[in-house]
């Protein structure tokens, strides 16, 4: 059973919500990923905070941001699915390297 940690308060809160929700939806399981997850949810809110007092955040915090959303596959690129194997298989396995 996921747990909200209980230090997320306010917008963050609201964010763990919606994500459980939509990872939910698309049969994510981020059971024992609760600690990230409340990570990730409070970097978002802090970002939105700051797009709405009109100030800029640095650019390290959109692109941990951008790094979270890659690892809980909230970003298109990270949705992406292998291509199937052209069955030529990997020409270096052959020699071992």
């Amino acid at each position: 059973m996921l747990v909200k940690p209980k230090w997320l308060k306010g917008r963050a809160s609201k964010i763990w919500d919606e994500k459980i929700d939509k990872y939910s939806e698309r049969g994510l399981n981020v059971l024992g990923m609760e600690d990230a997850l409340a990570q990730y949810c409070a970097l978002e809110a802090d970002l939105i905070d700051q797009w709405t007092r009109k100030l800029t955040p640095p650019t390290a915090q959109v692109n941990a941001h951008r790094i979270w959303a890659a690892e809980f596959h909230d970003t298109p690129a990270s949705n992406l699915t292998r291509g199937k194997d052209s069955g030529k298989g990997n020409p270096f396995a052959e020699h071992g390297i």
